[in-house]
């Protein structure tokens, strides 16, 4: 460990750490709400919230011949 050898397991520093009363240090460190550029890169990832002008009303301009395919799709998904 002292040598740098890379191979050096993070298990070896987190004990070595809690040896010498500094494993509260890391933690503090590995806090994710210190994490400015981690809980950006996470908002980016979430899914965006998509508002429709008309919302999911159905709308009165629909033909009958749609709605009446729209029963027969639901009938065949029944007991899906």
């Amino acid at each position: 460990m002292e040598d740098g050898y890379p191979g050096t397991a993070l298990h070896t520093f987190l004990r070595a750490l809690h040896v010498l009363g500094h494993l509260e240090d890391v933690v503090k460190v590995m806090a994710t709400e210190n994490d400015r550029l981690g809980m950006e890169l996470v908002r980016e990832q979430l899914p965006q919230r998509v508002r429709t002008f008309r919302g999911n009303k159905p709308r009165a301009d629909r033909p009958a011949a749609a709605k009446e395919s729209a029963a027969d799709d639901a009938d065949e998904l029944e007991g899906f």
